[in-house]
């Protein structure tokens, strides 16, 4: 392969591979949340009457998965990556299986950066985790442990992980609350500390009016949080000075983006690993809605 072509000036080489540079720029950029679109729906594999209740794609955009009210976990292949129209192949994870406290109604999932952990969450206020000694391929899933987080959660929705493992953030879907939970080894559920960081996002803390929490979600350095809501069918974005530092957003949005008009009750979030692309799975239709970053 011909390397790209390199001049050189006062201060040194420089690139002229221009696709390069512009996609490193573009790769670390979420934008404010109402800098996105609408740009398809797609009901997937679900089937109908099956609400998606949470989601996630794989860094390379060619898995997607959705969890639903009939207790699955779905794995889509995608041939042209981060597109959801472009689905095909598919398998189903019975996630009932394996855990030791049912976790027959599940709120959210996430996938460990390296696709082999993901975790569950369900309305008993329960993380369970499986183990994938197979990356991104949840035919080849085990269950593992569970922890119990019934305090301080009513209904535990939106899982997230930061990046590095370090810390577990959740929603409180009864009384509106996003918690954070330091772990003492990354990664490890069952050293989350009890202790948390508590902030609402609902009316008697801040001018919004969401009173039904979905899902949650960070970019790539922590320094914007996104909570999708049921109430408003809206998607929220606080900007936190302190990256991961949800005490900050104890205050009115700095931006959000309505969706009613395709999604009247969504329930998860998800994004594209550079931001490009956010999914919203809820009870509409039973399928996935794609936006854009314009």
């Amino acid at each position: 392969m011909t390397p790209p072509l390199t001049m050189f000036g006062m201060s040194g080489p420089v690139s002229t591979n221009t696709a390069a540079v512009a996609s490193a720029e573009e790769g670390t950029l979420y934008k404010d949340i109402s800098d996105y679109s609408h740009t398809r729906f797609d009901r997937l594999n679900v089937g109908s009457g099956r609400n998606v209740l949470g989601c996630f794609i794989s860094p390379d955009g060619t898995k997607f998965y959705t969890i639903d009210s009939a207790d699955r976990l779905r794995q889509e292949i995608l041939s042209t990556p981060y597109d959801i129209s472009s689905h095909g192949a598919s398998s189903d994870y019975n996630i009932a299986v394996g855990a030791s406290n049912g976790n027959d109604s599940p709120t959210g999932v996430h996938f460990k950066p390296d696709g082999l952990k993901f975790w569950l969450t369900d309305a008993d206020d329960y993380v369970y985790e499986w183990t994938m000694t197979t990356a991104w391929d949840i035919s080849t899933a085990s269950y593992t442990r569970a922890k119990s987080l019934t305090s301080p959660y009513n209904q535990l929705r939106g899982p997230f992980f930061k990046p590095d493992g370090s810390m577990f953030f959740g929603l409180d879907s009864y009384y509106d609350y996003i918690y954070s939970h330091s772990m003492s080894t990354n990664w490890d559920i069952t050293s989350m500390a009890n202790s948390y960081t508590a902030r609402s996002a609902r009316t008697r803390d801040s001018p919004i009016s969401e009173a039904t929490v979905r899902g949650l979600w960070f970019n790539d350095d922590g320094t914007k949080v996104y909570v999708v809501g049921a109430g408003g069918a809206k998607v929220y974005q606080w900007n936190l000075s302190t990256a991961y530092d949800v005490s900050q957003i104890n205050v009115a949005p700095d931006d959000e983006l309505s969706i009613s008009s395709v999604e009247t009750a969504p329930h998860g979030i998800c994004f594209s690993s550079d931001g490009k692309y956010m999914y919203i799975g809820g009870v509409t239709d039973d399928g996935v809605d794609q936006f854009t970053r314009t």
